[in-house]
């Protein structure tokens, strides 16, 4: 940096100020609150005591239930629509509040799911055995009907296991 006038002990501290101060530093949480979103591998653990560390960072000056609602708004922005609107519904006031919802939701998401994959598997096990019930029932009723007809017609004696389904 050039400069042209002599550097004084005010200027230095504004300039620094300006640029990595408290007031610079303030907007740039401000931004990221304002931008946060959450990830797809995040906690919502994660999430929230990230938010609450912005909502510090960006308004010293706001504290005690104030904090808290603000810090709700911006916590709901950042998670997913499907889940902001389950906890709106739900009338939510406070962070700590939107945070035990949201824990709630994602449980009963994950429940859910892992009882429809369960349910899929087990129908199509369920479906499985039923074909091979049928296809053994008619391969039984397949070898009744050739050693009734080798009986009938005197076909050379042919051995039982030639007729029994081959083994895996």
């Amino acid at each position: 940096v050039w400069v042209t006038k002599p550097v004084t002990y005010e200027s230095l501290i504004q300039t620094l100020s300006s640029s990595f101060g408290s007031t610079a530093m303030i907007e740039k949480c401000q931004m990221e609150l304002h931008l946060r979103k959450r990830r797809r591998d995040e906690s919502i653990q994660a999430l929230y005591t990230d938010i609450r560390r912005l909502i510090s960072a960006s308004y010293p000056n706001v504290t005690g239930l104030s904090a808290e609602e603000l810090g709700k708004v911006f916590f709901m922005n950042a998670l997913d629509e499907d889940m902001r609107n389950w906890i709106r519904g739900r009338g939510v006031g406070t962070l700590n509040g939107a945070l035990r919802l949201a824990l709630e939701h994602e449980s009963y998401t994950l429940a859910q799911e892992t009882e429809r994959k369960r349910k899929k598997t087990k129908d199509v096990s369920e479906k499985d055995i039923q074909e091979l019930e049928e296809k053994l029932q008619k391969l039984h009723f397949s070898q009744t009907k050739f050693k009734a007809a080798k009986t009938r017609r005197n076909l050379p004696n042919i051995p039982d296991t030639e007729m029994e389904p081959p083994t895996p």
